[in-house]
């Protein structure tokens, strides 16, 4: 039996396996070090500027998806802001501060809302949740199997 499992484990399928092993970590390593990170320095310096390009500006340095509406951003004051070297988070709060919006960075998104005004007048960041139903269809208005939406 012990002669058996010698040769049925040869050092051909030994190498195999530490090969495809040490190629699976390499994969997982790299994989998780490519996901989309927050980048750590974003430098803005605008003078009297709309804040929908402002917030354009901060965008192409942060090389992620932006969404908002300009003409609600634009609703807003002009603004004037310098920053060098600062984290998106600080950044966005910099150009935020003294309007009702607000935004969530979720992975590779950020997101612009208004803030919710409770019933004693002041901004709340609550939402209310809502159930959404339906079907996603492609171009031939065909089910799509396995789609959802998060």
């Amino acid at each position: 039996m012990k002669k058996y499992l010698q040769n049925y484990f040869s050092p051909r399928l030994s190498f195999l396996a530490k090969t495809i092993t040490a190629t699976f970590c390499a994969i997982i390593i790299f994989s998780s070090s490519t996901k989309a990170q927050v980048p750590a320095n974003i430098s803005i310096n605008v003078k009297n500027a709309k804040l929908s390009d402002a917030v354009k500006t901060v965008s192409r340095q942060a090389k992620m998806q932006f969404f908002y509406n300009a003409d609600q951003l634009d609703k807003n004051p002009r603004i004037t802001v310098s920053l060098r070297n600062k984290s998106l988070n600080v950044v966005l709060s910099a150009l935020l501060n003294g309007t009702d919006i607000t935004f969530v960075i979720d992975k590779e998104v950020v997101i612009f809302k208004t803030k919710a005004v409770s019933s004693s007048g002041s901004p709340s960041l609550s939402q209310k949740k809502i159930r959404l139903t339906g079907k996603i269809t492609d171009n031939k208005n065909n089910a799509m199997p396995g789609v959802s939406i998060q």
